[in-house]
């Protein structure tokens, strides 16, 4: 009887061992593996192998699972019912069905038994540390994989062939969806495996993806440019003004783009040289286009920017690497990065802001969504949008409780803007 019942808590515990490993190695990271056999453990690369072969290792698995089930049931519990039967049999109300009734008490038990010590029990400890269980028993796992490769290719053949009759042709596992990834992220950002900017950056990663160049572009009505008579005096000028390194050329108007000049190349020319000697080739871009192709194409040209067509050829804005990789990284400030320039008179209640000041700031300040009514980046840009023209000194707008007084204009940029409670009309 003691023989018996060892017998069948090996086999319980044999097949305990087979859950744990189920478990451990479909749970285990492939990242925290690899960093392991990067660092020279050979178990975690070997288990890594075993990973990426789920078909061959779970057929594995349960052909183990199933011969230790089978043998616990024909041979132990059969004996185990044979030897409880007799006892039951003295009983004389069960006397009739003691065979019956002493087979049912060891299903039960075996039932059990299994359950706790063959399945849940292993793969709560497997599931503590699944990386450390599964290097632990990579090598046991290994063995039995080339034991059992026969049974092990006939039950992968026939599971390919009737997973074929599902019309289901992707025997090897499915991939991983965005959805998925994202899901994880936030799940290491919360349990402290990755740090929160991390985080961000990959959330960022998706967006940028299914972004187009005309989210991140500066829009037409907000671009410097330079027209071709201007002098290398005047576009230093300019320069010193923006802090830009490289400026469009125009020949007339912003949809006569010529090329662009770089401002280290007007340092050293000649005071009497004309724009047109120093012009560089752009890149035009259709909109539409997504930025990774927008990113793409700027790198195979060596350019840092584009020029964003719409359908009819007319220019719609212009698209810098700056602007791409800002998607993915966030604001990049470097020290010729507008610094924030709104000023607020006490006395008065009123801003006073620069015309080049992102619109993003003015959002936060006063607590208004600029974003649904068009695309700019700057008070100027919406100002502009919003009177469908260029503003004259004295031209206000009101907006969301706000007045935008244009304060100041200098050849067709707005350089100022006082800004102040619709309710009150200082300017008036």
């Amino acid at each position: 009887m003691l023989s018996d019942f060892l017998f069948i808590m090996i086999l319980i515990l044999a097949n305990g061992l087979f859950a744990a490993s189920e478990m451990a190695l479909v749970s285990a990271r492939s990242a925290r593996l690899q960093t392991k056999a990067n660092d020279g453990d050979t178990r975690a690369l070997s288990a890594l192998r075993l990973q990426s072969k789920p078909a061959e290792f779970l057929a594995t698995v349960q052909v183990g699972i199933t011969l230790v089930g089978t043998l616990a049931s024909a041979v132990g519990g059969l004996e185990a019912a044979k030897r409880i039967g007799p006892q039951i049999a003295q009983i004389p109300l069960f006397a009739q069905y003691a065979e019956e009734i002493a087979l049912g008490l060891v299903v039960a038990a075996i039932s059990f038994a299994s359950l706790l010590f063959g399945e849940l029990v292993p793969k709560r400890l497997a599931l503590r540390n699944p990386e450390r269980f599964s290097i632990s028993v990579v090598g046991f796992m290994g063995f039995l994989t080339k034991i059992f490769k026969l049974p092990v290719q006939v039950l992968i053949k026939s599971a390919d062939l009737v997973m074929r009759l599902f019309g289901d042709e992707n025997t090897d596992g499915e991939s991983i969806s965005p959805e998925e990834i994202e899901v994880l992220v936030h799940r290491g950002a919360a349990e402290g495996e990755i740090l929160p900017v991390q985080a961000r950056m990959i959330e960022r990663i998706f967006d940028y993806a299914d972004r187009s160049t005309v989210d991140e572009m500066t829009p037409r009505v907000e671009m410097i440019t330079l027209k071709a008579k201007t002098t290398i005096t005047e576009a230093l000028e300019i320069a010193k003004e923006y802090g830009f390194s490289r400026y469009p050329v125009i020949q007339q108007d912003t949809d006569d783009i010529l090329g662009y000049v770089h401002i280290k190349d007007l340092i050293w020319a000649a005071p009497k040289s004309h724009l047109t000697d120093h012009l560089r080739p752009i890149v035009f871009i259709p909109d539409g286009v997504t930025l990774p192709k927008a990113f793409t194409t700027l790198t195979r040209a060596g350019q840092q920017m584009a020029i964003i067509m719409d359908e009819y050829g007319g220019t719609k804005g212009l698209l810098t690497l700056e602007n791409i990789l800002e998607v993915i990284v966030g604001e990049i400030e470097d020290e010729h990065s507008p610094v924030t320039t709104i000023s607020k008179q006490a006395s008065d209640g009123e801003w006073r802001i620069v015309g080049n000041e992102p619109i993003a700031n003015l959002s936060e300040l006063l607590g208004v969504d600029f974003a649904p009514h068009g695309a700019y980046r700057t008070i100027a840009g919406f100002i502009i949008n919003e009177l469908e023209n260029m503003p004259k000194e004295g031209e206000s707008v009101i907006y969301s409780g706000y007045r935008f007084l244009v304060e100041e204009v200098e050849q067709f940029r707005i350089i100022s803007v006082r800004v102040s409670p619709e309710r009150r009309h200082p300017f008036e």
